[in-house]
Formats: structure tokens, C-alpha cells, sequence
């Protein structure tokens, strides 16, 4: 992880470097993103690891929340359907949809805990999401409780921790909401990796 020369170091948990070398390697950038099809097949079949997604209040809505990178001084921002999310001086205003609970390994803590999370849907009624073969995010349709790509929560462990969350989805959990290769700034592509730079976020919320 790369500090922000604004910030503090921050110590790296050893579970960290555990994480990263646990999981997949990085996908070679000149795979073209997913098609759809791969994505609907995702959204049906759970992934062996992840444990089951229990819907507290399946579309229950929240008012608007921007996400700001504690790291990059910036808010997620989306560029139309289909393209990579930002971080910009401006974010998109997201509606909490589909709060939901999660079993998950908090590397924080290192215990097994209950994590709750939501899926976030701008005003123009796109949700944010994973996509499939690059962990970039970005925006595509009305939140669907079924898709885990959709499904955002924070590690519990890591408010009190580091003052901010750690944030992962249900699709793949073993990934972090960050940058790749740079804590980033204004302009920067917001992605889900294992090797995720600069990973301290201001949401959930709820």
C-alpha cells in the first residue's frame, strides 16, 4: 500500500499481506470487460466461499449519500452506463437500497463477524456494481437484490481501526475497494482488488 504524502503511515495488519497472496492474481489488463451474459450467470450462482446474504430490508431506501475516498480527497462519480467510476471534486448522490447482512472474515479483527451492507443507486436509477474481468466499478441498471456484485458493506473492524471503513462486496469478498498502483486523486478509476491501494472509505452508512 502507497500512503498519501498527506497522511500518516499507517501500519499494514500482517492478515493483509495473507489476504493478498491467498487470492487470485491480478487479470491481464488486455482482457476485454465481460459481456452481460457472464455477468447474469454470476448474479445466479453464489460463489463457494461466500456465505449467505440475509436481506434485513430488501428495498428499503435511505436519502442520498456521497462516497468519499479518505485516501484520495475525492467522491465516486459515474460516467454513464457501462463506464469506469471516478473519483471526483463532485460525486453522484446514491440511495441506500437492499440493506443486507453478511458473514464475512474481517482481517481487522481476525474473527468471523457480521457485516451489514447496501447496494447504492444514483438519481438517475443506476446502481453501482463490480464488473466481471476487471474490478473496476461502475454504474449499469436498477439495483437488483439478487446481484452480490451490487452488494457493498464495510468491515466492521476497520471504522475503529483506521477511522474510516474498509470496503468489500459479497460477489468478492476477499477484494478491496481502492486504486490500482496509486492512492489516485481526481480522475482516477475506483476499483475492487486484493492488491487495492489506499483503501479507507466513508461509507456505508445507515
Amino acid at each position: 500500500m502507497r500512503s498519501r504524502h498527506r497522511w500518516l503511515a499507517l501500519p499494514v495488519p500482517a492478515a493483509l499481506a495473507a489476504l493478498a497472496a491467498l487470492v487470485f492474481a491480478m487479470p491481464d489488463a488486455s482482457s476485454p470487460p465481460a459481456a452481460t451474459t457472464r455477468h447474469v450467470n454470476r448474479v445466479a450462482a453464489a460463489a463457494p466461499h461466500m456465505n449467505a446474504v440475509v436481506h434485513i430490508h430488501p428495498g428499503l431506501t435511505k436519502d442520498c449519500e456521497r462516497i468519499f475516498s479518505t485516501d484520495a480527497d475525492g467522491y465516486i462519480s459515474g460516467h454513464g452506463v457501462g463506464n469506469p467510476v471516478t473519483i471526483e471534486g463532485t460525486g453522484n448522490c446514491f440511495t441506500l437500497m437492499h440493506e443486507f447482512s453478511v458473514r464475512v472474515d474481517d482481517w481487522v479483527t481476525g474473527t468471523t463477524v457480521t457485516a451489514t451492507g447496501w447496494q447504492y443507486q444514483n438519481g438517475d436509477g443506476h446502481c453501482l456494481r463490480e464488473r466481471n474481468s476487471d474490478w473496476l466499478l461502475e454504474l449499469y441498471g436498477a439495483c437488483n437484490a439478487r446481484d452480490t456484485s451490487e452488494d457493498f458493506f464495510g468491515l466492521p473492524g476497520s471504522l475503529k481501526a483506521f477511522g474510516a471503513w474498509v470496503v468489500s462486496d459479497v460477489w468478492d469478498e476477499s477484494s478491496m475497494m481502492g486504486f490500482r498502483n496509486s492512492c489516485g486523486g481526481v480522475g482516477y478509476n475506483v476499483i475492487m482488488s486484493p492488491n487495492a491501494d489506499c483503501w479507507l472509505w466513508t461509507f456505508p452508512q445507515g
